[in-house]
């Protein structure tokens, strides 16, 4: 589990391997991440866009952005929440994310950024 918080916005991450989905025989490893993110401030404000930057374990990187998460671009009044879940794609048993989020203040229409630090993904069978 990631845990990290900006301005009051606290993102917690889970991730897991979906070997229902994946093909280990052709370097085809599905994992899944749940991002929940929670509005601990006292002003409503609105996730806009995603940045996040994937690594497999050869090093290579791709870098994913747009708007929103899976469509949306949910608006959290003050202690609220909101949670998605999504995957990405790696050719080995091991690889990180790590990247961020845009938010909007609906207060004052300030731009910020929560900063994701990277996390692990890996095959629960190699992790020792």
């Amino acid at each position: 589990m990631t845990n990290t918080q900006t301005k009051g916005i606290n993102i917690i991450i889970h991730t897991f391997y979906q070997s229902n989905y994946s093909r280990p025989m052709i370097n085809e490893f599905i994992f899944g991440y749940r991002i929940t993110i929670e509005n601990h401030s006292s002003y409503t404000v609105q996730l806009l866009s995603r940045f996040w930057n994937i690594t497999d374990a050869f090093g290579h990187s791709k870098q994913v952005e747009g708007l929103g998460v899976v469509g949306q671009q949910p608006i959290l009044e003050a202690h609220q929440g909101f949670e998605y879940t999504s995957a990405c794609h790696l050719g080995t048993e091991y690889g990180t994310m790590s990247g961020k989020l845009t938010f909007s203040s609906l207060y004052n229409d300030e731009l910020f950024e929560v900063d994701i630090p990277r996390f692990t993904l890996f095959l629960p069978a190699r992790l020792n």
